[in-house]
């Protein structure tokens, strides 16, 4: 079992599984992905992993990538703007973020 905070996965040897618990929504599954590559994780191996959910699978790839630009954003506005106890955890959220753009973009 991975932990990334509120997203845990389990393995393959184990069942295909990716869950996001915070966000129990269709976005909220799009959206564990920066969690995971917040956590340690490229977003290769993000990829691959979330590659085996058929739901993921069947999400348009060109929405997920439209989301993740003002995904990264919010987080980028709040880690220079929010509260300042909020800021650091904001600002890795959004490097983040930014890896998964990248990622999508290429």
């Amino acid at each position: 079992m991975l932990s990334a905070g509120r997203v845990s996965a389990i393995l393959p040897d184990r069942g295909d599984h990716a869950v996001h618990s915070s966000r129990r929504c269709l976005g909220g599954r799009r959206h564990a992905r920066p969690r995971f590559i917040e956590a340690g994780h490229t977003p290769e191996q993000t990829e691959a992993l979330l590659a085996r959910v058929p739901a993921w699978r069947s999400a348009p790839a060109d929405v997920v990538t439209g989301l993740a630009a003002p995904w990264t954003l919010f987080r980028l506005h709040k880690a220079r703007f929010g509260p300042v106890e909020g800021r650091d955890f904001r600002a890795r959220a959004a490097e983040a973020g930014r890896a998964w753009v990248r990622h999508r973009s290429r």
